[in-house]
């Protein structure tokens, strides 16, 4: 079974569904959940200081955890190619194009806040994600497109279990 086939299994449900989310939807800006004024220059040719451990609070826990979420956020090319290029259907397409831009929201506000809050060293940062990107999404289509929307499916079934939780303990 390929992707293209589970939307014709799903068939109206994808259009229903997609509508449901656009109609659930509150728009938010990555901008916003950032804290600036505790940002400050590293150091390159505009100034700065270089990064050290000490300049975050941030546990090293969360700060593999938050890197490991955006070097999966940046790695929205591959799937986004992988499900959008899998189905004629045009709501499916919709679905992709928005979930993607959703995403990459979420990899706005994880980099800026890392950024800003000195959380991690930008420079390992960048080459863990040119890394990531060079070396981890190029598919053999075959049989791999059912996997990025299994990948998918499980991480965004984990976003909304955590925001669940997260709406219910405020």
């Amino acid at each position: 079974m390929s992707v293209a086939d589970v939307a014709v299994v799903l068939g109206s449900d994808v259009t229903r569904l997609f509508d449901r989310h656009l109609d659930a939807a509150r728009e938010w800006f990555p901008h916003q959940f950032v804290p600036w004024s505790l940002g400050r220059d590293f150091d390159g040719p505009l100034g700065g200081s270089r990064w050290t451990a000490t300049d975050t609070a941030l546990p090293r826990e969360v700060r593999a955890a938050l890197v490991a979420n955006l070097l999966t956020e940046d790695n929205l090319a591959g799937y986004h190619h992988e499900l959008v290029s899998s189905s004629s259907s045009e709501v499916w397409r919709a679905w992709v194009r928005r979930w993607t831009a959703e995403e990459d929201r979420h990899a706005t506000a994880l980099r800026a806040y890392l950024h800003t809050t000195r959380g991690v060293d930008p420079v390992a940062l960048e080459r863990a994600r040119m890394t990531h990107l060079s070396t981890d999404y190029a598919f053999d289509h075959r049989g791999h497109q059912l996997k990025s929307l299994a990948y998918a499916l499980v991480q965004e079934l984990a976003t909304r279990e955590w925001h669940e939780q997260h709406r219910a303990s405020e």
